[in-house]
């Protein structure tokens, strides 16, 4: 079982290295981010957005970008809608968030018509690691739905636990954290959660 980050770094530099597309690269902390995956040879990354900005922030940031593929996209919307595409024509595995706003981001891939949305609740899943816990944590969902419903719910429990199985555990621990830990018939949330 994968119980830190060093260890989930460890396994990725196991597996072939993943094709990312990095929508609106020309920002210094994920281009950072993504050329020293690269070096740990986890992805190959592909740099959507300006390149003559993508060049600038490299170079000011001491980043070597020579051997990665640039792809020339214009403004938020371009550089989201150009990496989607990419990966949903399999010129990339995954999608990775730029200097583009999430909202655009998100509108891109869920696009019906040219976007990658798959089937079921799509969800929002964050990894976290604590000084004060023996392994990782899973939260979901802190950013993507904002107002669940009860299916929608089930949909992101069951997609934070076929995530959690990927790092280890057969049967994750699942936890429906509310604002209050008795069932209130007043407060909906806790009638979900006891459901």
């Amino acid at each position: 079982m994968i119980r830190s980050f060093d260890e989930l770094e460890k396994g990725a530099k196991d597996q072939p290295s993943k094709r990312v597309a990095l929508a609106m690269a020309q920002e210094a902390d994920a281009l950072a981010a993504i050329v020293g995956a690269a070096k740990a040879n986890i992805v190959e990354p592909v740099l959507v957005g300006n390149k003559k900005e993508i060049e600038e922030i490299a170079a000011a940031e001491s980043l070597d970008i020579s051997r990665f593929t640039l792809v020339e996209a214009e403004g938020e919307a371009g550089a989201a809608k150009t990496a989607v595409e990419l990966v949903r024509d399999g010129k990339a595995d995954l999608l990775m968030k730029g200097k583009v706003a999430t909202a655009t981001l998100m509108k891109a891939a869920l696009d019906k018509e040219t976007g990658i949305r798959g089937d079921g609740v799509l969800s929002h899943i964050t990894l976290i690691e604590s000084p004060q816990y023996h392994k990782l944590l899973i939260m979901t969902d802190a950013a993507l739905n904002i107002s669940p419903g009860l299916e929608e719910k089930i949909g992101m429990i069951n997609n934070a636990v076929a995530f959690a199985k990927k790092l280890g555990p057969e049967i994750p621990k699942v936890a429906v954290v509310g604002a209050v830990e008795k069932v209130n018939p007043a407060m909906t949330a806790t009638i979900d959660a006891a459901i």
